[in-house]
């Protein structure tokens, strides 16, 4: 994971919040669940490059968190974090 993380952008707090609401409303989702879900949606706007944000990184800044992401993290957690990932854009769309 990158070292330069830094504050998250209060729109990306306010759509990962959305996100977690409709989870846990519309499909049930356990509290350990939205839990992950949180941390790495939170880890992921704060890993981005640049400027960008949840709601504004483009695919070239996604290539490049997930890059940083490959060499880190296992394989289970890169496939839950990617999961996550998807799920919150298409929410967001």
């Amino acid at each position: 994971m990158p070292r330069n993380r830094r504050q998250m952008n209060g729109d990306d707090a306010r759509a990962i919040s959305g996100f977690l609401d409709a989870i846990s409303a519309e499909r049930g989702a356990a509290p350990n669940t939205i839990e992950s879900y949180e941390r790495d949606l939170r880890l992921t706007a704060m890993s981005l490059p640049g400027a960008d944000t949840l709601l504004t990184v483009d695919a070239e800044g996604l290539r490049q968190c997930l890059a940083g992401w490959s060499g880190v993290l296992k394989a289970t957690s890169l496939s839950r974090r990617l999961s996550t990932l998807r799920q919150f854009m298409q929410f967001c769309v």
